[in-house]
């Protein structure tokens, strides 16, 4: 009788017709008959059961949602967890079951693990899986996920979400490269890739001073970072920029009226960031930055503004470090030193003096400065604008005076 009402009700009969026979016609025992008197009516006892509602509200922790369009969201977490809310209008909720598999090649990843029971919210439950492992994920793989409600008498929802299309993600648990830095006005110094020396590339210049903003320009490696943060000096990062998730990486970003806080030595640090979070190494670019053309205040030597340091270093040469300017006003020091130049050269024995491509000024002869007491004075000679330092040397007999400022390369004067 069961299937004849299930019948009944899915086809949306107003009445339903029921007979009674006999087994055996033949048999006397087997005549029967319905007795309709005295409160014994025959009756048919009817459970009405309706499915479970779809499940809504479908969230991927941590931080994510269900994505259903191309291209996807990137997962790179040790663990997801499946997040959904679901409904019985009949109060029979049993269960949500997830589901999870690689795009193209279906086969329930998560098994057992993806049925969760509503406990005793049997009329509406927002419910997770535990956390899962994405440890048998392979990185650049996009899944599917999708959920259904399940009753105690196991009927099912229609999935979530509907349509042809799941909800998806790529796994992406590998970093970005770091990304290439170039810029027109602030050109790299360090193409050598061994920091600030003495080197012919050492002899690059901003084509702005001190205190003029100007343009960096960032490209990535891969097409899924979506931002490039950056900062002067130090891996802070104190600024980025966005980048389409997805763009071609002959995609450049370009980011303007950029000040950096020294005259001198600076670096720029910018590091790439994915679609999943994961974070490139920094990137360092090195460049030196034109002195303002004025005249250096006391102790300055970078053209700044602001008092610098001389030293002598381990190996017997001269470095001088800047100091650090505050973000919001170039004209204050911060207190702290940026990244140290050599603090002397000398004239360029082999270029042309009719003009060749060679650097004006080269580096001092390594150890030149071994044994050497400086001091930090103003201008010793008078007019020239050039903060100088007078210096003396065990063993020499002489009295160094340097008059240091980058704009210059200003070599030293013995008396």
């Amino acid at each position: 009788m069961k299937a004849a009402v299930q019948k009944a009700v899915k086809g949306g009969w107003s009445t339903m017709t029921l007979g009674l026979r006999a087994a055996d016609e033949g048999s006397a025992y087997s005549w029967k008959k319905f007795q309709a008197d005295g409160g014994n009516d025959p009756y048919v006892d009817l459970v009405y059961n309706r499915p479970p509602g779809a499940p809504q509200k479908l969230d991927l922790d941590p931080d994510l949602s269900c994505d259903t369009t191309s291209p996807y969201v990137n997962v790179d977490a040790s663990s997801i967890t499946f997040w959904a809310s679901a409904g019985d209008v009949d109060g029979n909720l049993a269960s949500v079951r997830f589901e999870l598999w690689p795009t193209g090649n279906y086969g329930n990843m998560l098994g057992s693990k993806g049925t969760v029971s509503v406990g005793s919210q049997t009329g509406s439950a927002r419910v997770h899986t535990d956390p899962i492992s994405t440890s048998g994920l392979v990185n650049g793989t996009t899944y599917s996920w999708r959920a259904r409600s399940v009753d105690k008498f196991g009927s099912t929802s229609s999935y979530t979400p509907g349509g042809t299309t799941p909800c998806r993600f790529v796994f992406d648990n590998s970093r970005p490269s770091a990304p290439t830095v170039t810029s027109t006005v602030f050109p790299d110094a360090d193409a050598l890739d061994n920091g600030f020396g003495s080197d012919g590339e050492d002899s690059t210049w901003s084509t702005l001073p001190f205190g003029t903003g100007g343009s960096f320009t960032f490209k990535a490696s891969q097409t899924d970072v979506v931002r490039y943060e950056y900062g002067f000096n130090s891996a802070s990062y104190t600024g980025f920029a966005s980048r389409t998730n997805g763009a071609a990486t002959s995609t450049t970003t370009t980011v303007s009226n950029l000040k950096p806080p020294l005259a001198g030595p600076n670096v720029l640090y910018v590091r790439a960031v994915d679609a999943a979070g994961n974070v490139s190494d920094p990137r360092k670019y090195f460049f030196y930055v034109t002195p303002r053309d004025k005249a250096d205040s006391p102790g300055d030597f970078a053209g700044d503004g602001l008092p610098d340091l001389m030293v002598v270093d381990g190996d017997g040469n001269l470095r001088m470090y800047s100091t650090i300017a505050t973000a919001s006003d170039l004209t204050k020091g911060t207190g702290s030193l940026g990244w140290s130049m050599a603090g002397a050269y000398q004239d360029n024995p082999d270029k042309d003096p009719s003009g060749d491509d060679r650097p004006s000024y080269v580096a001092a002869t390594s150890g030149y400065w071994k044994n050497t007491l400086i001091a930090h004075l103003g201008d010793v000679y008078g007019g020239d604008g050039l903060t100088s330092s007078p210096s003396r040397t065990a063993g020499c007999g002489c009295t160094r005076v340097t008059a240091t400022a980058p704009s210059t390369q200003a070599s030293d004067r013995r008396s």
